[in-house]
């Protein structure tokens, strides 16, 4: 999870326990508190309504998030009359990352299929660092190409998106002696 999400979800978290706090401490009959509710009644009750307005706007969002997001899956299951066969993911973007390697002079490929569950298209980022220094936005565009043409291959869908980031070698200054 990213740092920034960690920070949204936590300060959310501890409006919302405030926020529960002071419910409950209004509707308490504990003398003391009550007490105390009474001589800041107009200060408490304003950020009262604040938080609780953060509150229903996050959780707004998150039930947004949640119906609107398309789902992805880590399994791919194929039926036939035979019975069920079930592809993984990472064997799925092994099979990509080989064909990439072998038709293409690139290294360290990395690639990331998203699978959705209603088998209507699949996405696909491939990272990898080539081996020459020139024609990298070319040696992109035949990567992507070779990806999109294995994924349609062994899964039978589109591919609806595809992002390549080709790196360029690097010169190291270390001689190899063999």
């Amino acid at each position: 999870m990213r740092p920034i999400t960690k920070l949204i979800l936590g300060i959310v978290a501890v409006i919302g326990i405030l926020q529960a706090l002071l419910v409950g401490a209004m509707l308490w009959p504990v003398e003391p508190i009550n007490r105390w509710l009474i001589t800041y009644w107009s200060e408490m009750r304003m950020s009262l309504l604040v938080a609780s307005a953060v509150v229903l706007v996050t959780f707004v969002v998150i039930l947004l998030v949640a119906l609107l997001r398309r789902s992805s899956v880590q399994d791919l299951t194929l039926s036939s009359n035979q019975g069920d066969v079930v592809i993984s993911k990472r064997a799925i973007e092994n099979m990509v990352s080989k064909t990439i390697s072998s038709r293409h002079p690139v290294k360290n490929v990395v690639v990331d299929v998203d699978l959705y569950q209603r088998r209507s298209a699949t996405k696909v980022k491939v990272d990898a660092h080539s081996l020459k220094q020139t024609e990298l936005a070319e040696e992109g565009k035949r990567i992507e190409q070779t990806a999109k043409d294995k994924l349609a291959e062994v899964l039978g869908v589109p591919v609806k998106h595809a992002t390549v980031h080709v790196h360029a070698a690097q010169e190291t200054g270390v001689t190899h002696v063999v």
